[in-house]
């Protein structure tokens, strides 16, 4: 009953985001959340390895960084944008994220098999269904993209994860990982987000890489081979889509956005503009910073900042900066820490992929994200699955 409670917990937040931006809205203030998730805690604390994932350093420090960050919030005291409620902002884009992390850890402690296939599953549908509505919007309108913004692309990465984790363990075939990669692949070319596309190569090289760990003359063979078609299809994408025009634009956009001499903000494009605003900001509120979420109330843009260190830095300043910076360490030592090596390889090129994204985007309000993070959390305890 607990664990079927958990799964639908996990299922609700990956799918209702999708089903609320494609169907139609109820519960903007989150209210289901929080009543599933009142029961998942309810459910699962009386039990004694809930409490101790509950213990880990990854849960522990980030629960510091969110006690951290609604304190530091409510000292700024400026309320969210979009006019949603204070309680629902602090629950829905900062605690759910670590209830998502916490209750996945748990389960692939205790129920690993099961949640892969649950989690892939549902995975499915929120990639079919995602497709479905891209395709039926017109062409032209917002990069394809229409009422799901970058989400879906980026969620895909979370797709193609766990599809690559479920191959590992042979719990799918060949034949059904090489399916759900053409439909994640889809969905990015259709929405034409550049990070997701990086961070889907990245995620797939350390796949392959990891299960060739050997070296042999045929693995080396073999991983020549891949880096050869990857950098075949990369050539392809960059001159025949509409990603390739987009980083194509990177330096155009660098020369509207990049008021600096600086040769590295030039290759961040039309994202230099958040560095520099960011880093200003961070000058004049060293220790605490402006508080989550604030970027655009402050500076009047109408956009949030498009980069987690940015975010980390200018709105939560060196205590929050610290606390982050300790969490992904924290996640990179658990992950040393999985024994066999294909799956240890998917966790460190999982990790390497959020820190890639979190040049141009923000990430800690997003829940698929962190049921990866839970998965890997978890896999750590694992002698064998």
């Amino acid at each position: 009953m607990i664990q079927a409670l958990n799964f639908l917990f996990l299922g609700y937040v990956i799918i209702w985001p999708l089903f609320s931006a494609t169907v139609f809205q109820i519960d903007g203030a989150g209210r289901i959340y929080m009543i599933l998730s009142a029961m998942v805690m309810l459910a699962n604390l009386p039990n004694n390895k809930f409490r101790a994932v509950g213990k880990s350093p990854v849960c522990l420090v980030w629960l510091l960084w969110i006690i951290y960050t609604i304190l530091n919030k409510l000292r700024a005291g400026i309320p969210p944008m979009d006019n949603i409620p204070m309680f629902s902002f602090i629950f829905v884009y900062l605690i759910l994220p670590f209830l998502s992390l916490w209750v996945a850890a748990y389960e692939m402690q205790t129920h690993p098999r099961m949640l892969l296939r649950t989690l892939l599953g549902i995975f499915i549908v929120y990639l079919l269904w995602g497709l479905y509505v891209v395709r039926s919007i017109p062409a032209g309108v917002d990069r394809g993209s229409g009422v799901l913004g970058n989400e879906f692309a980026l969620a895909c990465l979370s797709v193609i994860t766990v599809s690559c984790l479920c191959y590992n363990l042979s719990l799918i075939k060949a034949r059904t990982l090489l399916f759900i990669l053409a439909c994640s692949a889809a969905a990015i070319f259709i929405m034409a987000t550049r990070k997701a596309f990086a961070g889907a190569v990245i995620i797939l090289c350390f796949f392959y890489v990891s299960r060739n760990f050997k070296f042999t003359f045929f693995n080396l063979v073999k991983i020549c081979t891949m880096f050869l078609f990857l950098y075949s299809v990369t050539m392809y994408v960059m001159q025949n889509t509409e990603i390739g025009e987009r980083f194509m634009s990177i330096e155009e956009d660098a020369e509207k956005f990049n008021t600096t001499d600086s040769a590295l903000l030039s290759m961040l494009g039309d994202r230099a503009y958040f560095y520099i605003e960011g880093w200003e900001l961070f000058l004049q509120h060293p220790f605490l910073g402006i508080g989550i979420d604030n970027f655009r109330t402050v500076t009047d843009y109408p956009m949030p900042i498009h980069s987690e260190y940015m975010v980390q830095l200018a709105e939560n300043g060196l205590v929050g900066s610290l606390l982050y910076f300790i969490f992904i360490c924290s996640i990179f030592s658990s992950s040393l820490k999985i024994k066999k090596i294909s799956l240890r390889g998917m966790a460190l090129g999982w990790l390497l992929c959020i820190l890639f994204i979190s040049l141009t985007s923000w990430t800690y309000d997003m829940p698929l994200f962190f049921i990866i993070f839970g998965i890997m959390l978890g896999l750590q305890k694992q002698d064998s699955i």
